[in-house]
């Protein structure tokens, strides 16, 4: 027995001896595999899972291979699905670590940030509702009503005096006969009524064989119409709005013309700040003009027009900037006959004035011409 030999050991018996011995030495380490299979070649791998194959067959047989490895846990269990982190992870995980946290916002900012963030969205857009709701609702100021007779006079010219004598007419300049409106009648909104173009016509001194008449801002040409239907030397209109000049011309075309006792018609699709007033004695018609600055600059130059010792007639109907007329040296206010004032107060939804350049201003004009001359 004594001179009995042993037989030598195979590389894998060597390697399970070790493991073997390296693990009752040191019992509490717990081994750590970490795994790098994309940086081995195909024959490495190969090897390394042979190897691993091998290791487990060794540790089923015996008892102490199996409780080495109950012991261990999951995380020292092998395999391409194990729980050990990759080294990207714990780069990641590392850098995570060591990155400097961002200091935390201070004050009334940081404060509105925190609740804000603490809040839930439903809570968010609920306040949001409630302050838009709450915000006062600022209105632009409403104009005043018109009173009652004028809404009446408005509505029976629309509706039934304009359609008197009223000529065909390719795009209206009213509203039509006896049709419901969609909405209540602005006078505004419409031409002058036809009865008091020819009331006011009618109030003019003199023949109109010796005037011009010039409508400054003439819309579709209802005014023209009924000025033509009277003997003027010629007839001139200024519109700039592209489209009631092409309204214009459309109708001019459109009327009976022996109906027109004035046929030498212009219509000039032009602003009214650079007209080119026709020579001679004249009579302008001005409906309503808003702003203030056009109708002083009309004015003077109507004023100037009528210095160089031509007649003018002014008529303003609806007049809202008229204050400089009434004190003007060259304009006087002309009195309107006792029947047309009756008319227009019972017909007119809004005021008429004339005015004509003083005959003082006109003598003063010729005088100092021949004095120059």
């Amino acid at each position: 027995m004594a001179g009995r030999q042993r037989t030598p050991m195979s590389d894998n018996e060597q390697a399970m001896s070790n493991d073997k011995q390296a693990e009752a030495e040191a019992p509490d380490i717990k081994p750590v595999t970490v795994e790098r299979t994309d940086i081995l070649s195909k024959a490495d791998n190969a090897k390394l899972k042979a190897l691993r194959k091998k290791r487990a067959e060794a540790a089923q047989s015996t008892g102490g291979g199996a409780a080495a490895k109950s012991q261990a846990g999951p995380s020292a269990a092998p395999g391409r699905s194990g729980a050990t982190p990759s080294k990207a992870a714990q780069v990641k995980q590392t850098a995570a670590g060591t990155a400097p946290t961002q200091p935390a916002l201070k004050g009334t900012l940081g404060d509105a940030l925190r609740r804000r963030q603490a809040s839930p969205a439903d809570a968010r857009k609920a306040e949001a509702t409630r302050r838009a709701v709450a915000k006062p609702n600022i209105a632009a100021p409403s104009e005043p009503a018109e009173p009652w007779h004028v809404r009446l006079k408005t509505w029976v010219h629309a509706r039934l005096l304009d359609h008197y004598k009223a000529p065909r007419e390719r795009v209206a300049t009213g509203a039509p006969l006896l049709r419901p409106a969609p909405q209540p009648i602005a006078k505004d909104a419409l031409a002058t009524p036809r009865q008091i173009i020819r009331i006011v016509l009618d109030m003019l001194p003199g023949p109109p064989e010796e005037f011009t008449f010039v409508d400054l801002g003439c819309g579709a040409g209802r005014v023209i119409y009924e000025a033509a239907r009277r003997p003027f030397e010629r007839i001139v209109g200024f519109e700039r709005d592209e489209d009631r000049y092409d309204a214009a011309m459309a109708n001019l075309r459109l009327w009976p013309r022996s109906a027109m006792a004035c046929r030498d018609i212009d219509i000039h699709h032009q602003e009214l700040l650079d007209a080119e007033l026709p020579d001679g004695d004249m009579v302008a018609y001005i409906y309503g003009i808003d702003d203030g600055r056009l109708m002083s600059f009309m004015a003077s130059k109507l004023a100037r027009h009528a210095r160089q010792g031509q007649r003018l007639y002014l008529v303003l109907v609806d007049p809202k900037h008229h204050g400089f007329l009434e004190n003007s040296p060259s304009f006087a206010r002309q009195p309107i006959p006792p029947k047309s004032r009756l008319l227009l107060r019972l017909l007119s939804p809004f005021p008429v004035n004339i005015y004509q350049v003083k005959p003082s201003a006109i003598a003063e004009a010729a005088a100092s011409t021949r004095r120059s001359g």
